[in-house]
């Protein structure tokens, strides 16, 4: 059922008679109801043609009295039909198909020659370990998505954020320096946490992606469009805010700066997840998030107060109203990237 949720047909080749392996099939709970369609003998197939195969291939489960030919011949046909193509065996007759199959898998106990042709070697020689090993894949995917999406919007944000300051005519709202400590400690921090996200609870319920389609795909993008277009907003906002009702240019770059730096920090639990909401994942499930997140701020806390640490970064000292401000543009901020995350899971 974990294989059907997540959209891995099972099929089963052997060379035994048709008997023998459907009382096999029926000890592994796999159920025949249509044999016509379901079964395929390999005189049968031998009758086909390319086209044929190609379109019976999908509904059979079970191949029957099939030769080691006849088995590329399969593999052949289900990726002529868009399948990416798992094959197992573990003798010398099961070399071609393991090598033209997209993954070859051999058990344990497998030929040598399986062996140096096949991409996998499963030690244990459990099915159970192929379908871990799809479920590890995927997790490793997600999360790939999440520290480009993570990242990328940042990046984003800096570009969009200076570029608006060139065409505005206003100086620049963040230092070199400052720019080079957000990408390595407010985002490079967080950004290790996220590659270690674990599992979402629906990773094996959902059907394969296409093979070609992007890591950024058109809902990441929309993504990071959307917040560090938002993100970009707020910080021109308080920067300029700050620039007139202060006067105090050194003031002003460091509440941007806190605020980009804090907002990074902030919303990278919101990228835990690109589909479902901030609060139906506990904290305590990746503690490395929240600690990384803690160490970023506490890192930024020291370069804003820390005499020394200010005549490097250009930065000065903010009061309590400040840090209210920048909270409560963060929260903003998380709001945003939730209801963007809404839009694109309904809009996917």
């Amino acid at each position: 059922s974990l294989c059907k949720n997540a959209g891995v047909k099972v099929k089963i080749i052997t060379g035994d008679y048709r008997v023998t392996s459907q009382a096999i099939l029926s000890k592994l709970g796999i159920d025949i109801r249509d044999p016509s369609k379901e079964i395929l003998e390999g005189k049968e197939l031998g009758d086909l043609t390319e086209d044929e195969l190609t379109r019976r291939v999908h509904a059979v489960t079970l191949f029957c009295r099939i030769t080691p030919d006849q088995k590329l011949k399969i593999v052949h046909a289900l990726q002529r039909s868009g399948e990416v193509v798992a094959m197992t065996g573990d003798g010398v007759n099961d070399a071609l198909a393991l090598k033209v199959a997209d993954i070859g898998i051999v058990v344990q106990n497998a030929s040598d020659v399986a062996r140096e042709i096949a991409d996998l070697v499963l030690l244990d020689s459990n099915f159970h370990t192929i379908v871990s090993a799809i479920e590890e894949g995927r997790i490793m995917f997600h999360n790939i998505q999440k520290v480009v999406l993570y990242l990328l919007s940042d990046a984003f944000t800096e570009i969009c954020l200076i570029l608006a300051s060139i065409l505005l005519s206003i100086p620049l709202p963040l230092t070199a320096i400052q720019i080079l400590w957000i990408n390595i400690i407010s985002d490079g921090f967080p950004n290790i946490a996220l590659a270690f996200e674990p599992k979402e609870y629906s990773v094996m319920n959902h059907l394969p992606r296409n093979r070609t389609a992007p890591i950024v795909d058109s809902k990441i993008k929309r993504m990071v469009f959307v917040l560090c277009m938002a993100k970009a907003s707020i910080a021109l906002v308080l920067f300029l805010s700050y620039l007139q009702f202060t006067g105090n240019y050194i003031y002003a770059q460091t509440l941007t700066f806190a605020f980009i730096a804090t907002g990074s920090l902030v919303y990278a639990f919101s990228t835990r997840n690109l589909s479902r909401g901030i609060f139906k994942h506990a904290l305590t499930k990746n503690p490395l998030l929240v600690f990384t997140v803690i160490l970023g701020f506490l890192l930024e806390i020291l370069i804003i107060y820390h005499p020394f640490l200010q005549k490097i970064f250009l930065t000065r000292a903010l009061n309590g109203i400040d840090w209210i401000v920048i909270l409560a543009s963060g929260l903003l901020l998380l709001i945003i990237s939730e209801v963007s995350k809404g839009n694109t899971a309904n809009s996917k």
